[in-house]
């Protein structure tokens, strides 16, 4: 788990941080929204606005985790 951690950390970074991710990965899902016409019944759509739920879901986990870890070295 502690190598898993250390792999992922080492690719936010890379990335820019998770800001950077986060607005990288809203920006793919909005633009697949908006080139399916932004219409809420076309399926291209209600998935695309599906897999930025989820996506939303795993940033907020790894941000919270993320603080967690830099909440235990500051304690420690």
């Amino acid at each position: 788990l502690k190598f898993y951690n250390f792999v992922i950390s080492r690719q936010v970074r890379k990335a820019g941080g998770l800001a950077a991710i986060e607005a990288d990965f809203n920006l793919i899902c909005n633009n697949c929204m908006e080139f399916n016409g932004g219409e809420e019944d076309k399926v291209y759509y209600n998935a695309a606005k599906a897999l930025q739920c989820a996506g939303a879901q795993v940033i907020d986990s790894y941000r919270m985790r993320w603080q967690r870890v830099i909440t235990a070295v500051i304690l420690s």
